[in-house]
């Protein structure tokens, strides 16, 4: 959670400084705040929510980390091809880790929304 608001935070900054010069792409705070800053606070707290809605210990299993890492990569990968121009790759590459880190959220917890709570 500390990292999508860190995010939040590096979007704001590059909010300014698109104001300031344009060097920085206006375009570049939106990819840090949407994809660093709300894809990770989302996938964090959903990962708590289920977990605590669920009768479940707040035990993370190993996976959903290596899930919050690929959210982390695709928001750099997102926010580094707005700002070097890099090639069409990239965002591809950014897209295909967003979209694992949520597959790998929805077969960690889909499983556990499914059927009725544990008892508590």
């Amino acid at each position: 959670m500390h990292l999508g608001i860190a995010w939040m935070v590096l979007a704001l900054g590059l909010k300014a400084a698109a104001a300031v010069t344009p060097a920085v792409p206006q375009a570049a705070w939106l990819h840090a705040f949407t994809v660093g800053g709300i894809g990770l606070c989302m996938t964090v707290l959903m990962t708590r929510v289920v977990l605590r809605h669920t009768g479940r210990p707040l035990q993370l299993p190993a996976m959903i980390k290596l899930a919050y890492l690929l959210m982390f990569a695709a928001a750099i990968l997102r926010l580094a091809w707005v700002l070097f121009a890099l090639d069409i790759h990239v965002i591809s590459t950014s897209a295909l880790l967003w979209v694992s880190a949520f597959l790998i959220y929805l077969l960690l917890f889909g499983a556990m929304l499914w059927p009725p709570s544990l008892p508590r």
